[in-house]
């Protein structure tokens, strides 16, 4: 630990040796205002040895000064001040974290409920979730294109009967690019049965 000397001695006429634990706390040393380094050492002691010798005439004040002990009073009570915050932390906190884990989500609950119809499946196991497409039906499509690059998803749609509608476009034997409406029949396992109707 560093400690440090005031140059100016106090009203008893006592220079203080301060640690880095308390200078800044210690009110004498605000009077005072100027100190010296006097190097890292082991505790207060060595510190008022290192002192003794470079300044042989100046009388020093016994290692628990009243800086020190100022300077351990500050260290409790920023102690007791961090112990509070964490204890109001945790009544207030952890216990609304716990709510949150333990309160049933309305949304999940109706999207688990959704999973276990035949239909929740059809929609999971059919249809992208990342822009609605019908997985089977886009393979279908995009087999009978001259150019399957072309092929572009606008939108999807699917009914409770397992039917499914999907607007696409692709480039036509003209090489126009061309807007077209499929619907079809499907299973619940993905499978096309039937094409409904095609535009």
């Amino acid at each position: 630990m560093n400690y440090y000397i005031d140059l100016k001695a106090n009203k008893d006429g006592k220079h203080l040796i301060h640690s880095d634990n308390c200078i800044d706390s210690c009110p004498s040393h605000k009077k005072i205002g100027r100190s010296k380094k006097l190097g890292e050492h082991k505790n207060g002691n060595k510190a008022i040895a290192v002192a003794s010798k470079e300044y042989p005439d100046w009388a020093f004040a016994d290692t628990l000064s009243f800086c020190e002990f100022e300077g351990k009073k500050v260290a409790q009570s920023n102690d007791l001040a961090t112990r509070y915050i964490w204890s109001i932390i945790s009544m207030v906190v952890i216990p609304i974290i716990a709510v949150i884990l333990i309160l049933p989500n309305d949304n999940s609950e109706s999207n688990r409920k959704e999973e276990l119809t035949p239909i929740g499946q059809y929609k999971k196991n059919c249809f992208s979730s990342w822009d609605g497409r019908h997985h089977n039906l886009v393979k279908m499509v995009k087999d009978g294109l001259l150019d399957s690059s072309s092929f572009k998803h606008i939108e999807s749609k699917y009914s409770d009967d397992y039917s499914s509608y999907m607007r696409y476009s692709a480039t036509s034997r003209l090489g126009l690019t061309v807007i077209k409406e499929i619907t079809v029949q499907s299973d619940l396992g993905c499978n096309i049965l039937e094409i409904i109707k095609e535009n």
